[in-house]
């Protein structure tokens, strides 16, 4: 269970760590989705707002339609009705003459003609007779004239067109005072009243003007179709624009018609019309010089949204209306909007669940990966011994390529350690049997130093004698290095500093008498060789060292040799004796020639140089490569 725990904790260790394999894998195929999905939402969201811009373009036209269909009804039947009236009393005068009789075609006309208001006759003696529909779609009857005082009178009826009830009298009633009166007798043709106020309720309303004229051309009255501007802004607000949307009737001078947010025409300050400028609408107020220019679609920025603005121009004989439609942006986007929060949310989504899913299947594939390099780092630190935990059961068991991979991993390990124990042996078995050689060779050696030195008790003549004794010497220096390999154990690389020590010790030894007045001062750092390099550089020594001790300082000299041992750089050695002594040209060294024929034939072995130089003494310097 302990196992299985610090199992878990090792790999979510591995999991966070950085610069691994599962970064490497994970990574590029993370960074490749985000992109993707990134730039899929990018063009999404563009083709979202292009789509929305279109939308609103589209809207605006069609509400531009509606409004043109809309007013051309109203403009139309106003004008139609008058011209049928017109034609109907030219035939029938007597209708001239009883007013009353107009009452009935007049209710059954605006009972037909959901668009009309009023419709109404005054006549050349201030008679005027109207009907007009209320609010409650019922049908009232007004009448001025003689018979009423000068009063405008507005009568509620039955059916029949009897008077029922009297609802509102007004005095001092002439219709040829009226503004639409007044135009249509100055014109003298069929017109458009400027925008006035009911008499009676001062609602503001438009009437289409028709004069009527007698046979020799005399006015005998106006006819007059009129539908208030409350019925153009109710129209207006059934029109959908949207939350924040809103549609402005307006004329050229920018006075207001009709508006869909059921803002008061009238100015409540001054009584008077309202005009954009002062319309209350903080959007309009503040761009009133923009809106005057002539264009038909608009963006307009007010900082909390965008607005678009189309303007689309109406016109007929004697009117110039102006609709604009702002449409609010936000108010179609929205939805769109939290589309793409929710896409992008969801993005963000699916790129973390992919980071975590990605990160589990990498660390699935990248985990025994590690475990098996680990394992093969342990098993390197072993020594190639394969440690008891050297993969785990699990590791072994698994099914997959991995599984196999492991498994192959540790038939490898196995073989590879079995291998190994077989190289140790053959390679103790050599080092054995080298040294047993190194001990005969050393052994034999000094067997052969012992038969010279009885041979050497035979010989009389001084000169031999001393020949002798050099041979034994080397024979010697050769001999002391067997057994130090042979103590080392290590035929390859082994420090040759204290075999130099001991040899220089051994001369010291053989030369009592020189050495008596010499001082040897040793510098030695490590230095190591194989055997190949050691054993000509041992005799190089010998003689080196040898020839300084018996030549450098003649019988009642005294002086000092200086031994420098060490790397030159990585891979040279370095080897210097030097003495302060009389010099080869003094000396008797010259005449060794045999000893500086070993000397340079030994240095060639190595591949290295010697050189010797004579002045304040004699210094020999020897450098070779250990490779």
């Amino acid at each position: 269970m302990h196992g299985t725990r610090k199992g878990y904790l090792s790999f979510f260790k591995w999991l966070f760590k950085r610069g691994q394999l599962k970064t490497v894998t994970l990574v590029p195929f993370l960074v490749l989705i985000i992109v993707s999905s990134l730039v899929s939402w990018l063009i999404s969201y563009s083709n979202s707002r292009q789509i929305v811009a279109e939308l609103m373009n589209h809207l605006s036209v069609g509400i531009s339609g509606h409004i043109k269909t809309a007013i051309d009804g109203y403009l139309s039947n106003s004008r139609q009705q008058n011209g049928n009236n017109q034609i109907l009393m030219s035939n029938q005068p007597a209708l001239l003459a009883n007013l009353d009789a107009l009452f009935p075609l007049f209710s059954d006309q605006l009972m037909a003609n959901q668009a009309m208001n009023i419709l109404a006759f005054g006549n050349c003696n201030g008679d005027y007779i109207e009907a007009q529909r209320q609010q409650d779609a019922s049908i009232t009857k007004g009448m001025a004239g003689v018979h009423t005082g000068g009063a405008l009178e507005l009568w509620q009826v039955d059916a029949q067109g009897s008077l029922q009830e009297l609802l509102l009298q007004r005095p001092d009633y002439d219709p040829r005072t009226r503004p639409w009166y007044q135009s249509s007798a100055q014109s003298g043709q069929p017109g458009w009243s400027a925008v006035y106020p009911y008499y009676s309720n001062q609602a503001l309303a438009i009437s289409n003007t028709m004069p009527l004229y007698d046979e020799a051309g005399q006015l005998l009255g106006v006819l007059s179709a009129t539908f208030t501007l409350d019925d153009l802004s109710k129209f207006l607000e059934s029109i959908f624009t949207g939350n924040n949307g809103f549609i402005l009737l307006i004329e050229e001078n920018g006075d207001l018609l009709a508006t869909s947010l059921g803002l008061s025409l009238i100015n409540p300050d001054n009584g008077e019309r309202r005009n954009a400028q002062d319309s209350a609408i903080p959007l309009v107020v503040d761009h009133t010089d923009i809106l005057k220019t002539g264009f038909d679609h608009l963006s307009i920025n007010t900082g909390a949204g965008r607005y678009t603005v189309t303007k689309r121009l109406f016109r007929e004989p004697g009117l110039a209306w102006y609709s604009l439609i702002f449409l609010y942006e936000a108010d179609f986007s929205a939805s769109i909007e939290n589309s793409n929060i929710q896409s992008l949310l969801l993005l963000a989504t699916i790129s973390l669940m992919t980071l975590v899913l990605g990160w589990i299947l990498a660390g699935y594939i990248a985990w025994p990966i590690i475990k098996l390099s680990e394992a093969a780092g342990n098993l390197v630190t072993a020594g190639l011994r394969k440690p008891a935990d050297f993969l785990s059961t699990g590791l072994l068991k698994r099914k997959d390529e991995i599984g196999k991979l492991a498994r192959m991993f540790d038939i490898m390990t196995n073989e590879l350690q079995q291998a190994l124990m077989n190289l140790e042996n053959t390679v103790r078995e050599k080092e054995a049997l080298l040294q047993e050689i190194n001990h005969r060779v050393k052994n034999n050696l000094q067997l052969i130093i012992s038969i010279l030195n009885l041979q050497a008790d035979r010989i009389r003549d001084p000169e031999s004698r001393f020949y002798f004794k050099v041979s034994q010497e080397r024979i010697y220096s050769l001999a002391l290095l067997h057994e130090e390999f042979y103590q080392a154990r290590d035929f390859h690389n082994m420090n040759i500093t204290p075999y130099i020590c001991n040899l220089r010790d051994e001369i010291k030894n053989m030369y009592r008498e020189e050495m008596s007045r010499i001082e040897v001062i040793t510098r030695a750092s490590a230095v190591y060789l194989s055997i190949v390099k050691a054993i000509p550089f041992g005799l190089l020594f010998y003689e080196i060292f040898t020839n300084a001790v018996k030549h450098a300082y003649p019988p009642g000299t005294e002086g000092k040799i200086l031994i420098t041992l060490g790397m030159e750089s990585d891979t040279v050695v370095f080897l210097q004796v030097r003495d302060s002594g009389i010099g080869l040209a003094q000396s008797s060294q010259r005449k060794e020639q045999l000893g500086f024929t070993m000397m340079n034939s030994l240095s060639r072995q190595l591949n290295g140089t010697i050189g010797i130089s004579d002045e304040g003494g004699v210094s020999c310097n020897l450098r070779f490569s250990i490779v």
